[in-house]
């Protein structure tokens, strides 16, 4: 049973030279009563003052004057300042602008229970519990590959994915000591066989963040490279979230089409067009309904492939994967929920 919630704040006034901004707070959560505390990096809430405390659910603040900076967020049981439900990553506060910061269960958008949205006219994102663990989802999109292994770091004896197909998405695997000041060196083996490396990548990670990554050829190269895709994974509602990547690298450029079950190919407009080899094309927000994806060469427009059946339901979380096949006039896809496993 959703609800609309609506708050209205008084218009800040701001001179040309001013340093401070206002944020105001709400708890939108299900973590009970809290309390927030900003600070900078590492700051230990026992040794500060809460800037909005006992908040219940769907309770707000009034709005609060601070220094532009380098912060933290931290939330924490109401008067108890040594149980943490809650510390972002450090991130930048700009000046003039009056942010909402609004705590939220997860809801499958991070590993950890918690996150925070903040928004304003020179502020905003979505911040995730930096003491949670980063997990990372591989899928193997290199056609005419044999199954891979996925090592981290230094690691040569346990990769943190092992025998992935060609077409397969992983599990979710744990990355250890990922944060944002920390780079990750993937190396990609041929499975079963750490002395032969397809290639390396460094990519960093957010703490507590969930991420997918696709194994994609670097177009007119040997080379491969680990595609990071990071569209949503927030559920909606009324409708489902449908991804697509191309690692295909028959064709230069392509278009794609969502035909519903009451339309025909020559009737619809494609969602997505000139999409370029080993890219991430996106994300569409589509009606729960049976679709045919088409693949067309921009080029001239012609089908390289499908029609491929797809289920959108309420909710869904679907990623395409637009992959070579055997014919190279030809476009294979993959499909699989980004929720699960």
């Amino acid at each position: 049973t959703p609800r609309i919630i609506t708050v209205v704040q008084p218009i800040s006034s701001f001179e040309a030279d001013d340093t401070d901004l206002e944020v105001w707070f709400a708890n939108l959560s299900g973590a009970g009563n809290v309390d927030f505390y900003i600070g900078a990096a590492g700051f230990d809430p026992t040794a500060a003052m809460p800037l909005a405390a006992g908040l219940a659910r769907d309770a707000f603040s009034e709005t609060v004057s601070i220094e532009a900076a380098e912060v933290e967020i931290v939330v924490t049981i109401a008067g108890d300042a040594t149980q943490e439900v809650f510390r972002s990553e450090a991130f930048t506060l700009f000046a003039q602008d009056t942010v909402m910061m609004n705590l939220f269960d997860a809801a499958n958008t991070a590993t950890g229970d918690y996150v925070v949205a903040i928004g304003g006219d020179r502020n905003g994102g979505r911040l995730v519990d930096q003491s949670a663990p980063t997990r990372v989802r591989l899928f193997h999109g290199v056609n005419g590959a044999d199954a891979v292994d996925a090592f981290v770091d230094d690691e040569t004896i346990t990769p943190a994915v092992a025998n992935l197909a060609f077409g397969e998405a992983s599990m979710q695997v744990d990355i250890p000591e990922a944060d944002d000041s920390t780079a990750i060196t993937w190396n990609i083996t041929t499975a079963g066989n750490v002395g032969t490396s397809l290639g390396t990548v460094e990519q960093s990670y957010p703490d507590g963040s969930i991420n997918l990554l696709v194994v994609t050829p670097i177009p007119d190269t040997s080379d491969i490279v680990l595609l990071p895709v990071s569209d949503s994974t927030r559920p909606l509602f009324d409708a489902g979230r449908v991804g697509v990547v191309n690692t295909a690298q028959s064709f230069d450029f392509i278009d794609v089409y969502f035909v519903t079950s009451d339309s025909t190919f020559e009737d619809t407009f494609p969602r997505a067009t000139n999409r370029l080899r080993s890219s991430n094309v996106g994300q569409f927000t589509l009606e729960a309904d049976t679709y045919e994806v088409v693949i067309t060469n921009s080029v001239d427009d012609t089908i390289v492939g499908g029609p491929f059946a797809l289920t959108v339901e309420r909710g869904d979380i679907t990623q395409l994967v637009i992959v070579d096949s055997a014919d190279p006039n030809v476009l294979d896809m993959v499909s699989f929920d980004r929720l699960m496993p």
